[in-house]
């Protein structure tokens, strides 16, 4: 008797570390132990990220854009990025430029589930794609755009991705610093990016929305270089929000360009070239089929170098655009930066010691 009861226990046992180390095991699979309840020792920013990520990643999405297969093959290539809805009509943000030559678009959102979306509005400057999804998740939460111009050097950065369709991650890391856009819009003007120590070298980050510690969004991961270590770069969510209003109405951003180069005469300049010159913006190149080039701009042909900076001269300076002066560079980026829609605006520039009014017909830049 006294055996069977032994036996007996010897065989619960085994079976309960049986089911022990199932337990275990899913425990594993899943990433949280089964029995646990949120651990209320933990310390208050662990909570508070949890939570955040628990509000928000249901709003990003893997973004996969598919191309037909090249000529001798079978096979169609495919890329991959993320995204985030920032509607509930099944608009989404993410980069522009794994898009190029798709012809098939889909986004997989938080059920795993594939919906085909296409381009409702693209960006080509700032690396922005707005995407339409026609039957979009009924509870899919929509992140708040945040502040990008509140943002500082060391607040803490949280980017939500979703790589490849499978589940989202989170990284932490802090603004690490504020840099000059590679391609800007004036020379006199550039556009500044976030840089952040969070390690998103994938591709398959880029588009990623990035958060600040109240959940809003301040930034989408933008540019990856490979020379950089640690290092990737965020586009402020403000500049995004510049363009959304056209990108929703028409799919593209009117970005209206004198299509000139050069760069400011000053007064102390003017003195040194010893030539019948005015302070202004020195046209020293016009680009050909621009607004510039069909009013009449002059460019500027003789290459000197004063103080180790070069100058071309020969062209027209521009000494006011629609009646404003034109002195300083941020005078220049001003004025520009005002110019809308395809209207005209009057130009006056000195040319051969004489004052010239020309008059200018806006065109957009070419993407």
């Amino acid at each position: 008797m006294h055996a069977k009861v032994a036996t007996g226990k010897r065989l619960f046992t085994g079976a309960t570390r049986r089911w022990m180390t199932v337990l275990g095991i899913m425990s594993l699979v899943c990433a949280v132990p089964l029995w646990a309840e949120p651990d209320a020792t933990a310390p208050p920013e662990e909570t508070a990220l949890s939570q955040l990520f628990e509000g928000v990643s249901p709003a990003v999405v893997s973004v996969v854009a598919r191309r037909l297969p090249r000529q001798g093959t079978s096979l169609g290539q495919e890329s991959r990025g993320s995204g985030f809805f920032i509607d509930r009509e099944g608009h989404l943000l993410t980069n522009a430029h794994f898009l190029n030559n798709a012809t098939q678009i889909a986004v997989i959102p938080d059920n795993g589930q594939e919906l085909p979306a296409r381009v409702a509005g693209l960006d080509l400057t700032l690396n922005v794609a707005l995407l339409k999804v026609a039957s979009p998740p009924e509870t899919v939460p929509v992140p708040p755009l945040g502040d990008s111009g509140l943002v500082r050097v060391g607040q803490r950065a949280i980017v939500v991705s979703n790589p490849l369709g499978l589940s989202r991650t989170m990284g932490l890391g802090i603004i690490s610093g504020i840099s000059p856009l590679m391609r800007t819009r004036t020379p006199f003007d550039p556009e500044m990016v976030f840089e952040t120590d969070i390690a998103m070298k994938s591709p398959q980050h880029t588009g990623s929305p990035v958060f600040d510690r109240q959940g809003e969004v301040i930034g989408i991961n933008n540019v990856i270089i490979d020379e950089t270590r640690n290092l990737s770069f965020l586009l402020p969510i403000n500049l995004v929000k510049e363009v959304l209003p056209e990108l929703t109405a028409r799919g593209w951003v009117f970005r209206p360009s004198l299509g000139v180069r050069g760069q400011i005469i000053e007064g102390k300049l003017v003195e040194l070239f010893k030539l019948p010159l005015v302070p202004g913006f020195l046209v020293e190149q016009v680009e050909q089929y621009s607004p510039a080039a069909f009013a009449g701009v002059q460019e500027g042909t003789l290459e000197v170098a004063v103080e180790g900076r070069k100058f071309l001269l020969g062209g027209d300076i521009i000494t006011a655009i629609d009646g404003q002066p034109i002195l300083t560079g941020a005078d220049f980026a001003r004025a520009t930066a005002l110019l809308k829609g395809e209207g005209g605006l009057t130009m006056t520039v000195f040319r051969k010691g004489e004052e010239l009014t020309l008059g200018v017909r806006m065109a957009a830049r070419p993407e």
